[in-house]
């Protein structure tokens, strides 16, 4: 196989592998959060050392103390080296409960960062250790290229989703407050040859001050209430240096590229998942935009963690971020019904399911 495509390939399993992290923990589904990590993983949790797979899950599984939860996983950093990968996911992590009373139990956190090291074992990436170092520099595609073009195709649009990444980190260190985070949701990209636009929905978080460290992740871990969010539009204008692009400025957004986003001709079948994720997220993060359009007063709707659970459904979760109050009050998944062969997937029906006591998203 094609190096580059098999390097795109790898980086597609591990971001799958936080993604099937989230669906486990939200559906308390401990059978399958026991794939995501080998039996002997250890690393820091939660602000404590957790020395094996079954003593983490024990902890993780405390979530069911909440009636529904949403882990909300940011634009990741991934570095490959070889069978062995790390990997920087943000997060905005939604939780809801009811006391005796029926009044309602809320717990909304930023700043709870995933910090994964993962190993391929047996064909299948898994996280060997939760407190891997944050790579100082993502090398992600440069280096790679092909001659084929769709691999090529493929290979532009990793080289994009990098150059955000490293514009996220530089942002976020740039010390204007105590903390700042940006979330990019999911991006509407188009390009030529040496040139790229891209438009997305962001949220912007600021802590307010310090806060103190402490062993139980509930005491440490900011509430939304502590925190300024903003809710953005933004544009990027990139253009290619070598086999990388880098953005050159950036902007509100108040409308996205209208190209529609096209492969090359020739896909093939090993090539045709990473189309359809593609061809999939641009449509989602289009109509989402066009809903927000429709709703200005709503807020900005937020896209992630898309995975696929089973053949022929596509989840995808979203949090409608407003002006002001928290992030978790809009939170939904919506579920799409695909249909056609691999390469030339598309959606057939959509339904949303609201995470937590009030009506249903109706895009």
């Amino acid at each position: 196989m094609d190096a580059s495509l098999q390097h795109l390939l790898d980086r597609a399993a591990i971001r799958d592998v936080m993604m099937r992290y989230a669906q486990a923990v939200d559906r308390r589904d401990w059978v399958l959060l026991e794939t995501v990590f080998v039996p002997e993983v250890t690393g820091e949790f939660a602000g404590a050392p957790r020395a094996n797979r079954d003593e983490l899950i024990e902890f993780i599984a405390g979530v069911e103390f909440f009636e529904v939860s949403e882990h909300f996983m940011g634009h990741p950093w991934i570095e490959i080296d070889g069978d062995r990968a790390a990997m920087f996911t943000p997060s905005m992590l939604v939780h809801r409960g009811r006391n005796p009373d029926g009044s309602v139990i809320r717990y909304d956190t930023a700043e709870m960062p995933y910090r994964e090291g993962l190993e391929r074992r047996a064909d299948q990436w898994q996280i060997v250790r939760r407190d891997e170092p944050v790579p100082e520099f993502v090398t992600g595609v440069r280096g790679l290229w092909s001659e084929d073009p769709v691999v090529a195709w493929l290979l532009d649009h990793a080289a994009i989703d990098d150059a955000l990444t490293r514009w996220t980190q530089a942002r976020n260190a740039d010390g204007l407050s105590y903390v700042t985070t940006h979330h990019l949701g999911h991006p509407i990209v188009v390009f030529d040859s040496d040139h790229a636009e891209v438009a997305l929905r962001a949220v912007l978080i600021e802590r307010r001050g310090p806060i103190e460290l402490a062993s139980d992740a509930l005491a440490w871990s900011p509430r939304w209430e502590e925190l300024d969010i903003s809710p953005l539009s933004l544009h990027f204008e990139l253009k290619r240096r070598g086999e990388v692009f880098e953005i050159q400025h950036w902007e509100d957004a108040s409308d996205p590229p209208s190209d529609v986003l096209v492969p090359p001709d020739g896909v093939s079948a090993e090539q045709a998942p990473l189309v359809d994720r593609l061809r999939l997220r641009d449509r989602i993060a289009r109509e989402a935009w066009q809903a927000d359009v429709a709703e200005p007063e709503g807020g900005i709707r937020l896209l992630g963690n898309q995975w696929l659970p089973e053949p022929g459904t596509l989840e995808t979760y979203c949090l409608r971020v407003p002006q002001e109050g928290s992030w978790g009050d809009g939170a939904f998944r919506r579920i799409d019904s695909l249909v056609g062969e691999v390469g030339e997937v598309s959606i057939q029906a959509t339904e949303s399911r609201v995470l937590f006591g009030s009506e249903p998203d109706p895009r």
